[in-house]
């Protein structure tokens, strides 16, 4: 599928990322517990979306404390109009 990516980026739904705290076996079906949620309601398709396809969003994400710091440095890098 060469249009992959542009697919995916269109899409905007990065997907789930988890952590794991002890090795086992999943299935269908199987419970998952949230254990922590951000108060802060920034999504991580809100962060791909503002990345991506739409900068209008960038601003929203230097008010979220708890975004890592090489995300904030690419949003500020992105409003100021630099490049790395």
């Amino acid at each position: 599928m060469p249009d992959l990516i542009k697919r995916f980026t269109a899409r905007a739904a990065p997907g789930a990322y988890l952590r794991v705290l002890r090795e086992g076996e999943v299935g269908p079906g199987d419970p998952v517990e949230v254990v922590d949620r951000p108060a802060h309601g920034v999504t991580l398709g809100e962060v791909f979306r503002a990345t991506t396809l739409e900068p209008e969003l960038l601003p929203r994400l230097l008010d979220v404390p708890d975004l890592p710091e090489p995300i904030r440095e690419k949003v500020r890098r992105r409003l100021s109009g630099t490049r790395p």
